[in-house]
């Protein structure tokens, strides 16, 4: 409340309540009241004359403390809504690839489903041929065997026959007794 009474007194009126006061003998001229009086005047000097520097300076650094809040609200919402953005691209381009990893697994897993079918196919249709191909070969080798076969052994029979002919046994004969001649000699 005096600091209020304070600001709307100036110096020259309290200088003259202050004599007024000691005229009227209401304030005894001592030291203690002579030391506050100097100190009240000193206080309202300064204030008059530095109080508005000091105001002005109060002022200009809460505008200055203003601005700079602003600025740094301004700097902090951009990067906040930057950050966000990031997110949300960052997201997107999650949810992006998470899409293409699954297209390709997909694509991936058809690609050798179609190349295991059309291997399938083709053993089939390629190798199918040639099988039969190569069976078909089997086939006339065994049948040419047979005849083979059959033809070696009507030659054996006909071997078997001519043995029982004398001459061809005799022949035998007489290798055999040469065969024994020599062992009797080698002996």
């Amino acid at each position: 409340m005096i600091t209020r009474w304070l600001k709307k007194v100036n110096l020259g009126q309290l200088l003259l309540l202050i004599s007024l006061l000691i005229s009227v003998r209401i304030l005894i001229l001592d030291e203690e009241v002579l030391v506050l009086v100097c100190f009240i005047i000193l206080v309202l000097i300064l204030r008059n004359k530095i109080g508005s520097y000091i105001n002005d300076e109060l002022v200009n650094r809460s505008k200055k403390t203003f601005s700079e809040l602003e600025i740094s609200y301004r700097d902090y919402s951009m990067h906040i809504s930057t950050i966000l953005t990031t997110l949300t691209v960052g997201q997107k381009v999650s949810d992006q690839l998470g899409y293409l990893l699954r297209f390709n697994n997909q694509v991936i897993i058809t690609l050798f489903d179609k190349l295991v079918s059309d291997i399938y196919i083709f053993i089939q249709l390629f190798f199918q041929s040639r099988l039969d191909f190569i069976t078909s070969l089997e086939m006339e080798t065994t049948y040419l065997l047979r005849v083979l076969l059959c033809l070696e052994l009507d030659k054996i029979v006909k071997i078997n026959c001519d043995l029982i002919n004398s001459d061809f046994l005799l022949s035998f004969s007489t290798l055999s007794n040469l065969i024994n001649h020599e062992r009797i000699i080698l002996i």
